[in-house]
């Protein structure tokens, strides 16, 4: 991973980025609408998570 400077800010950004933590500029021909699916992956993870817990909470419940 390396640094690179950003083509709007000239700040330095991984080479991984998508987008530029600094002025939100697009990386590597990356769409800036390109990481809602990642943002939805992670919020229906988050969500299957909060659903398991609740689960267990409820099973332990009943178990008492």
């Amino acid at each position: 991973m390396a640094l690179t400077p950003c083509k709007e800010c000239k700040q330095q950004i991984s080479d991984s980025a998508t987008a530029c933590p600094h002025c939100g500029c697009p990386v590597n021909g990356v769409k800036p609408g390109a990481q809602e699916g990642l943002f939805l992956k992670t919020m229906n993870f988050g969500c299957g998570v909060v659903l398991v817990i609740i689960v267990l909470v409820v099973i332990a419940a009943v178990l008492r």
